[in-house]
């Protein structure tokens, strides 16, 4: 009983550290936790990077006595990636009765990626992209590409990549396991992060002849934070890759000389962006506030859904170019201690925005 109240305050107080010494005696103790203890004690330690190594030690205690839960299911995975066992990470949550969330799955792939594990790594992708589809985010297809490139996957004459045909590929090697991977990616992301452009790009310089690309003089070093830009028009078949600016009234690429397509949403799709919002604040509140009541629960995708109606009772036929964050901008370089709100740094933003 003691320990138990120890653990809830632990939790009610989010500290992870005092956790961690309720953890240490209760070994010491040899005692037996019934479930709901021990699912108590892991969220409090999981959300705590500095207890990865105890949160996994009680994860095997908990499966060891009790039908695994999801919580400890998703730490044993995070602990045998740790520990380089990437293959029965994969079968763990593979054989599982829960549901193994997206983050984990991608995780496990990313390592396989690190490792090199190129049929294993698009066998995964393949089987994630059937169970989530437009739920990927870019850098899973961004983890595949490159390790494809810097494996020599997408040469004309790579060979092909056993197996992958069999796994649902349309192509198995070369350019055009490229153009097929890209293309699907190209229907539920329009731009990739800047870190993830970084990858791409010393991936493919990793294992085709750097020399055949545009690039600036000084960029065959390519750092942690740039990829060279482009202007000149690419030869015909030449490889390319780099940054570039579209023409502003063309959307034409100086390089490739290619139309970029404008995207548009029709009514469902926006309805369900929508709709993505509001359970994303929900979860987002519920994550902040801890558990509550459906009523508080839902308070986020209220003033969500007050803040989105009070947007449209502003909207003009002039589209909306630019959103100030005000909070950030009216707190920045002053102290929270002090509560100042600064209304005249927001407005300055707003100004210089404008001119």
């Amino acid at each position: 009983r003691v320990v138990w109240e120890m653990i809830k305050q632990c939790t009610h107080n989010s500290q992870p550290a005092a956790s961690r010494v309720v953890w240490e005696k209760i070994k010491e103790s040899g005692m037996l936790m019934n479930q709901v203890t021990i699912s108590t004690l892991l969220k409090t330690l999981q959300s705590a990077d500095i207890s990865e190594k105890y949160a996994q030690e009680i994860a095997m205690y908990s499966d060891c006595l009790y039908e695994p839960t999801k919580t400890s299911l998703i730490l044993r995975i995070e602990g045998l990636l740790k520990e380089g066992k990437t293959d029965l990470a994969e079968e763990v949550a593979e054989h599982s009765n829960h549901s193994v969330p997206l983050q984990t799955y991608t995780e496990i792939l990313k390592q396989q990626c690190r490792v090199n594990a190129v049929f294993l790594a698009l066998s995964l992708f393949k089987r994630m992209q059937r169970k989530w589809g437009s739920k990927l985010k870019a850098e899973v297809y961004v983890s595949i590409i490159s390790t494809l490139a810097a494996n020599g996957c997408l040469r004309n004459d790579s060979q092909p990549i056993e197996g992958a045909g069999a796994i649902g590929y349309k192509h198995t090697s070369g350019p055009e396991i490229f153009d097929e991977i890209v293309g699907q990616m190209s229907k539920y992301h329009y731009s990739i992060p800047s870190n993830s452009a970084i990858d791409l790009y010393n991936a493919f310089t990793k294992e085709f002849n750097v020399s055949s690309y545009y690039m600036n003089p000084d960029s065959t070093n390519v750092s942690s934070s740039t990829v060279p830009k482009l202007a000149s028009p690419a030869q015909p078949n030449e490889l390319v890759l780099g940054r570039v600016t579209l023409g502003k009234t063309t959307g034409i690429c100086p390089v490739t000389n290619t139309k970029q397509r404008l995207v548009l949403l029709d009514e469902d799709e926006r309805n369900q962006i929508r709709d993505d919002l509001l359970q994303l604040a929900e979860e987002a509140y519920t994550k902040t506030n801890g558990r509550s009541s459906k009523d508080k629960k839902e308070r986020a995708s209220i003033e969500l859904r007050k803040f989105t109606d009070w947007l449209d009772e502003k909207r003009t036929d002039r589209p909306y170019t630019s959103i100030v964050d005000g909070a950030n901008v009216a707190f920045h370089m002053r102290s929270l201690s002090n509560d100042k709100f600064n209304y005249h740094q927001i407005k300055a933003v707003v100004e210089a925005l404008k001119a």
